[in-house]
């Protein structure tokens, strides 16, 4: 009878961790949801969970200048710039305010912007507005998460996430960032009175979106990115499910910036410049690789944006090989101007001389396997990784080549 009870007591004691286990892996609900007002140059955020035990602990830091009014359900201590927030059990809210416009300095600009907020849109990063958080949830608890917006009358919502079609609202975004267990709704976002050109570009949906009487030339855009998208493709393998390209006329910043899943490009910007570069098809190199550089090694990601803007346009039939070389005679010649790669940000002679490292590395590895790899297969290593360095490059040229290059041994 004892030996009987004593294995009831250890399947029950099985049953319940079972059933605790089964309870962990069970996925819970964020809501991320921003308020903006029509001029108003201030954006409410509110973070809903809606079963508060699976996060026991979020931590983050603030810009006092542009953070404000923080409350939650829970326990909140706001100290300085930090916030440290202990939800509620049930229906945990963290609510707080942020302005939405941020100055970004341009030598040509006498004002500029990389976020704005006018009387009829809105264009900012949703990781300016929503900051990179240090969260401990539950074992095994896994966020489902959405995004919403609240906005005025006549307004539409664009982000590189995609439309959930299953949720009641037309604005929630099913946001999903596989290297991370809490997400967080990041990349660039527009909202407002806009015009819009979408379609699928290989196996991407592709949508690019501007205000109003914006000069930004949306069709050509659209028209080019789908002849040479399918060579990007190709070349990386894994690309977005979606991908937002961003755009508006002056005070925002003239140039490009990559995030997840989308891009910023200033109206004025040609997507294929006087050099022979094409800055569309760098900003989106960067958007599908994903790829940042070490504290030294910007060069790496900079550098292979540059040649694959051209590399693209060339795989496309967009140049010949006599063209190709022009552009690249005339890259190594700017190139000449930097004395070395390895700094902390890639300046544009930093850049240009990065291009022929990777022209030449092309080179070993086809000699290396007959021609059977190329940069290609480097590139995709490196994107496993994601943030990379020099030695990650060596190490990535070597499993492809089969032996070490002789290019980046010369390289300090």
């Amino acid at each position: 009878m004892r030996i009987f009870s004593h294995y009831c007591i250890f399947l029950a004691w099985l049953a319940l961790a079972g059933s605790a286990t089964a309870a962990d892996d069970e996925p819970y609900r964020v809501d991320w949801r921003i308020a903006l007002e029509a001029g108003n140059d201030t954006a409410t955020v509110t973070l809903d969970i809606a079963d508060g035990g699976a996060v026991h602990d979020v931590r983050f830091d603030f810009d006092p200048k542009r953070f404000s009014d923080f409350s939650g359900e829970g326990k909140l201590t706001v100290d300085g710039n930090s916030v440290h927030w202990e939800p509620a059990r049930k229906n945990a809210r963290l609510q707080y305010k942020t302005r939405v416009t941020r100055e970004r300095p341009n030598r040509m600009q006498e004002n500029s912007y990389d976020a704005l907020m006018t009387d009829s849109w809105a264009l900012f990063r949703g990781d300016r507005v929503i900051p990179r958080m240090r969260v401990v949830t539950r074992k095994g608890a896994v966020a489902q998460t959405y995004l919403h917006f609240d906005l005025p009358k006549g307004w539409t919502a664009n982000t590189g996430w995609p439309l959930d079609e299953d949720e009641d609202t037309a604005s929630a975004y099913r946001v999903d960032d596989p290297d991370r267990r809490f997400d967080r709704p990041t990349g660039w976002m527009m909202v407002g009175e806009l015009s819009s050109r979408r379609d699928y570009v290989g196996s991407t949906y592709f949508s690019i979106v501007a205000p109003k009487g914006s000069q930004a030339d949306r069709a050509s855009w659209l028209t080019l990115a789908s002849l040479v998208y399918p060579e990007l493709e190709r070349a990386f393998g894994k690309v977005p499910e979606k991908i937002l390209m961003v755009s508006a006329d002056d005070p925002m910043w003239r140039g490009g910036l990559s995030g997840p899943n989308s891009f910023y490009f200033h109206s004025s910007r040609r997507a294929i410049s006087t050099d022979g570069t094409s800055p569309l098809f760098h900003e989106l190199t960067h958007v599908v690789t994903r790829l940042s550089g070490g504290e030294r090694d910007d060069w790496i990601v900079e550098g292979l944006a540059e040649y694959y803007s051209i590399e693209l346009l060339r795989r496309a039939g967009g140049y010949d090989d006599d063209r190709t070389a022009a552009v690249l005679k005339s890259l190594a010649k700017r190139g000449e101007k930097a004395d070395k790669l390895r700094q902390a940000h890639s300046s544009g002679a930093i850049t240009a001389r990065a291009v022929g490292i990777f022209v030449a590395l092309n080179q070993e590895i086809r000699e290396a396997t007959n021609n059977d790899a190329n940069l290609d297969a480097v590139v995709r290593l490196l994107m496993e990784k994601r943030r990379i360095n020099l030695d990650d490059l060596r190490d990535a040229f070597a499993s492809v080549a089969g032996r070490p290059s002789t290019t980046l041994a010369k390289i300090e």
